[in-house]
């Protein structure tokens, strides 16, 4: 009896372990969460997807965006083509760990707008939220 027991796991134990790959690291550290004013931002990775969703407790300014983009030369892009064609949302890493919101064309200054109520915006910089 004790003689098949090891013939069944003496293989087992001699195989090569399965390599399980990690989860893919965020390569530039934007996974997180945020906030500015009462807006809470929150960035995920998701292979090389990232997430980005903004949202406020609501308030005549309560503002709403999710979304999800990829990583082009250092920023986060993220298409607004649904809402305006060619519109697009960028993230920036700050120097202080958060992030700023924006849009790059002069023309969509104003754009991010679109998502809040009563004038506000959700463009502007973005402070890590300490655990």
């Amino acid at each position: 009896m004790l003689a098949l027991l090891v013939l069944i796991l003496l293989p087992l134990a001699l195989s090569e372990p399965k390599h399980v790959p990690a989860p893919m690291a965020d390569p530039v550290g934007f996974s997180g969460t945020y906030r500015h004013a009462a807006e809470r931002l929150q960035i995920t990775l998701d292979g090389q997807t990232y997430g980005l969703s903004i949202e406020s407790s609501g308030g005549a300014d309560a503002c709403s965006f999710s979304g999800h983009g990829e990583l082009s030369d250092g920023l986060l892009q993220f298409s607004l083509d649904n809402w305006k064609p060619n519109a697009t949302l960028t993230v920036r890493k700050a120097d202080d760990r958060g992030v700023d919101v924006f849009s790059e064309q002069e023309d969509d200054r104003f754009s991010l707008m679109y998502f809040c109520r009563g004038g506000a915006s959700i463009s502007g910089h973005y402070a890590p939220l300490q655990p």
